[in-house]
């Protein structure tokens, strides 16, 4: 088969969906000689230059037409290069094609907003509601977790034969972030985007409960429904014990991760929620919610607290905190199961799910 694969993430996207297109691309490049197919990369014309000057030996290059928006591009200017370029099958961010339906697979990384609508704001709501319509006629849909498909499931988007699950890869750790790892303090880390979603008022919250030599860092540029973090810090007394990071670099975030003395992310709903598989890449033991599909990625290698009470948020904490044994349990459990989750097995199962849905009959 000849397939194209929407890359237009790798240069210019949001921060999560930037991070699996990478990831995806990076490991694809190593396994499409032995696959037997034939993978197209399809980016904005604005990036062919650059895409081919990475990935030309590898890849030949699409550029396709639109105004920087993924379901404009993808909905009604991908259709003529499906047919200019003879692709039989195209994976497409969130936005399938209408012309070409029948040779459109949707990557759909959530439909979160179908279950939680007061997480995300109105702009939003209407933006994402295309999806669903796009990936009911697409040939099928990948999507990132099984909580995921059965959700997509039960919304009657596609039926279960033609869902499939391709797990993302975490983080791999370098030398220099885990020899260098030395904590001056102890402190929890928190890396995402801040919205209400991601529960950071309750975990700031728990801080009245945590052993006081314990602090919070939070990394993240503040997104939509997000309340006035720093008034609310004031408002409960922790102003010296939470640091807001803002924006973290790359380069920081793996010395933030390995240097911690746990990572918490009390999320209320995810997707696949791969920061704490990140923390666990870097040995950095992980706290994280009961909610969605968190217990289904994070398995035993994870301590899980109630996302609505910060009494159970900071009781897990304080368990790291004081005992050095159960710490050491969850760093090594948590090695353990990231091994499970590398960009290179998410390669070979995407080229699995789509050889399946390439050779199915379409209706």
């Amino acid at each position: 088969m000849k397939i194209g694969i929407d890359a237009k993430w790798y240069f210019d996207g949001p921060p999560s969906g930037r991070s699996v297109v990478v990831g995806l691309i990076d490991a694809l490049m190593d396994q499409i000689e032995e696959c037997g197919h034939e993978f197209c990369l399809v980016v904005y014309q604005r990036d062919v230059a650059r895409a081919s000057n990475l990935f030309g030996d590898r890849f030949e290059v699409i550029g396709v037409s639109g105004p920087g928006s993924n379901f404009i591009s993808n909905a009604f200017f991908l259709s003529k290069e499906i047919d200019r370029h003879h692709l039989d099958l195209v994976l497409c961010q969130n936005y399938g094609s209408i012309q070409h339906a029948s040779k459109t697979v949707v990557y759909l990384h959530d439909i979160l907003f179908l279950d939680f609508p007061q997480y995300y704001s109105f702009f939003e709501l209407i933006y994402y509601r295309p999806m669903v319509w796009l990936a009911k006629v697409a040939r099928g849909v990948v999507t990132i977790s099984n909580e995921e498909k059965n959700r997509i499931v039960q919304y009657g988007i596609q039926e279960s034969d033609r869902v499939k699950v391709v797990y993302h890869g975490a983080r791999e750790p370098t030398f220099n972030s885990l020899s260098s790892a030395s904590r001056d303090e102890k402190y929890v880390f928190y890396l995402g985007r801040l919205n209400a979603r991601k529960n950071i008022k309750n975990l700031i919250a728990a801080f009245e409960y945590v052993d006081p030599e314990i602090v919070l860092v939070i990394g993240g540029s503040v997104d939509h429904k997000f309340f006035d973090v720093e008034s609310y810090v004031k408002e409960v007394g922790l102003v010296a014990r939470v640091r807001l990071l803002g924006f973290v670099a790359e380069v920081d975030i793996e010395r933030l991760y390995a240097n911690a003395l746990a990572f918490c992310f009390p999320s209320y709903a995810e997707g696949f929620g791969l920061p704490p598989l990140d923390a666990m890449a870097f040995g950095c033991p992980v706290i994280v919610s009961d909610a969605t599909c968190l217990p289904e990625i994070c398995g035993d290698a994870a301590l899980y607290c109630d996302p609505s009470d910060p009494k159970s948020i900071a009781s897990q904490i304080n368990s790291l905190g004081s005992n050095t044994a159960l710490r050491k349990i969850m760093i090594e459990r948590g090695r353990a199961r990231v091994a499970r989750f590398t960009w290179a097995t998410s390669a070979r199962s995407l080229i699995s799910s789509l050889e399946d849905l390439g050779n199915e009959s379409y209706n």
